[in-house]
């Protein structure tokens, strides 16, 4: 009896699963060097996560820079060698991912279309000081840089000069009318026009403030949550961003950042405590509390109902509800057997594949060649777990795990 892929078959188990109550999920990224992740990166469906950071070898003391990814909601993971990188600079658009690379010769806004496999430079000046807001409506890229307003059409292989203004974008979320609602380091503003035009909002309270950490979420009713860090503040609209009304909630201390999940309100401390508002007045502390996974704003994402939270070595996911079925479809589509396997390992499929790649955990290239009769001999592989990646002209690369034996 053909024996399918054991570990597809054990994330189909993990993604169908639906908890009665939300909770703290460890994703368990790699261990492998002491990771301290300081940002990370989610596609709008929770499916592709990046996180990049710094690790050090607790032998040698070297210090790399590497960032570690995930294509199946976090049930396996991979080690990418270390890209020199803005660390809070990973943006996905759906299976695409951008990052900002810094190095001795420049700063370049760099792209991959394999899961951070393998970059290609997009513009090789990229200079920016903001996230990269995209506008769902007009299908443009927005980015400031001392305190201008940069706009792309071709998804940040070119960028025009848009706007002048003195404003750094820091947080932003899309409102149930397409207005871009976007916090900046005096404030929140919003665009109705796809991001061309922005309007200071106005706010219930009269002072003014700088502030470099804010955030802001869209609840899923549609109503909008701004924390103003510096002043400890929250604020909602119901109105898409246009008016903001003072909370009378009292937040904890030291928080980074809030994001919702569903209608609640999520919130993470600088100590790693995790805690909850339901009703808008009141947060309680979640238990079992996530201590110590949080180091930045940076480190803070939010797709759909799932907020995303990491730090040393972790990365932990709050929300309820099933993902969506596109692993599963890729479950039916794609097997490997026999697994564990000593020698030949057969591809079962519907589609056509040309070539392969075999990596360490790592993210190291162990060997490359051809898929010929959808075979391929593992026999020259020591033992240990490995990641196949499959590869097509019609589609993007599939990503199994198999072990050796």
């Amino acid at each position: 009896m053909m024996m399918k892929n054991y570990f597809l078959m054990l994330a189909m188990t993990t993604l169908c699963f639906n908890n009665a109550s939300a909770q703290w999920t460890d994703l368990n990224p790699p261990y492998s060097n002491y990771e301290n992740y300081t940002a990370i990166g989610v596609s709008a469906n929770g499916k592709n996560i990046a996180m990049s950071g710094i690790s050090m070898n607790r032998t040698t003391f070297e210090i790399t820079e590497p960032y570690t990814v995930s294509s199946d909601y976090g049930v396996t993971w991979h080690v990418r060698p270390g890209k020199s990188s803005q660390s809070d600079y990973l943006l996905w658009e759906g299976d695409v991912l951008y990052c900002k690379s810094v190095t001795s010769t420049g700063v370049k806004l760099i792209k991959s279309i394999d899961y951070g496999l393998t970059f290609t430079v997009i513009d090789s000046a990229f200079e920016t000081n903001s996230t990269s807001i995209i506008s769902n409506a007009a299908g443009v890229w927005y980015h400031n840089l001392a305190g201008n307003i940069y706009e792309s059409t071709n998804k940040g292989l070119n960028w025009t000069l848009t706007s002048t203004s003195d404003i750094n974008f820091i947080d932003y979320t899309i409102a149930e009318n397409g207005n871009i609602i976007a916090t900046y380091n005096k404030g929140i503003g919003y665009s109705a026009d796809g991001g061309k035009n922005w309007r200071v909002a106005t706010l219930s309270t009269s002072d003014t403030w700088t502030d470099y950490s804010s955030s802001v979420s869209k609840a899923s009713n549609g109503s909008l949550i701004y924390l103003a860090k510096s002043k400890t503040r929250i604020y909602k609209s119901i109105d898409n961003g246009v008016t903001w009304q003072l909370l009378a909630v009292t937040p904890p201390a030291n928080i980074i950042k809030l994001l919702h999940s569903g209608n609640d309100i999520i919130a993470v401390s600088t100590t790693g405590a995790t805690y909850k508002c339901s009703d808008e007045t009141t947060f309680t502390q979640l238990t079992p509390p996530v201590t110590g996974i949080l180091v930045g704003a940076s480190a803070m994402a939010k797709a759909g109902s799932f907020v995303f939270a990491c730090g040393n070595s972790g990365l932990h996911r709050y929300g309820t509800g099933n993902t969506t079925n596109v692993v599963e479809k890729e479950l039916t589509e794609v097997s490997i057997y026999p697994n564990p396997t000593a020698d030949i390992l057969t591809v079962l499929s519907t589609n056509n594949f040309e070539g392969f790649e075999i990596y360490n955990l790592l993210g190291e290239k162990i060997c490359d060649g051809s898929l010929l009769n959808n075979q391929i001999n593992t026999a020259p592989l020591n033992y240990g777990i490995y990641q196949l990646v499959l590869r097509s002209n019609k589609g993007l690369p599939v990503m199994l795990k198999f072990c050796k034996n």
